[in-house]
């Protein structure tokens, strides 16, 4: 018993320290909507800070955000990348998805979920900002009332 405990233990222990490591970007291509490569580590370069968030279409979520976070752009004044995690057999419908929409964020496919794993990221919406050298400097997994305005001004504090 006292080795059970001792294993649960030292694993529970180890997963607290793999969330505390450091998050950053990894070097990996995106298609954006519109066909071209992205390299997000490549994109944040030059910029104080960044906006990556992993949606889906079926994230109801992920869609309420978008809606309101899209009326806030001018607000935002930063990149702002919406990377759609996606299947691959519905990697067709995400453009006319978003057409339909009317969203100004830079959108890139993500169907493998190389990025949103790399990130440690487990379910959509996750919100990220990250510096010049994608490191990442807050992040936030849910989207609630009150998600938005702290989202906003941790954006605000971080870009300054």
């Amino acid at each position: 018993m006292k080795k059970f405990l001792s294993i649960a233990i030292a694993g529970i222990m180890s997963v607290g320290l793999t969330s505390a490591q450091e998050k950053t970007l990894p070097s990996v291509s995106l298609s954006s909507i519109d066909g071209k490569s992205v390299n997000l580590k490549d994109a944040v370069h030059g910029h104080k800070v960044t906006v990556v968030s992993f949606w889906a279409m079926w994230c109801t979520n992920c869609l309420t955000q978008y809606n309101s976070l899209a009326t806030k752009m001018n607000e935002i004044n930063v990149p702002f990348y919406a990377v759609s995690i996606d299947a691959k057999d519905q990697e067709a419908k995400v453009t006319p998805f978003v057409q339909s929409k009317g969203w100004r964020f830079s959108f890139l496919l993500d169907p493998e979920k190389q990025v949103f794993r790399a990130l440690g990221a487990t379910f959509p919406p996750h919100l990220f900002i990250v510096n010049a050298q994608g490191k990442v400097l807050w992040e936030q997994r849910i989207f609630n009332e009150n998600s938005e305005a702290e989202f906003l001004a941790k954006l605000k504090e971080l870009n300054k």
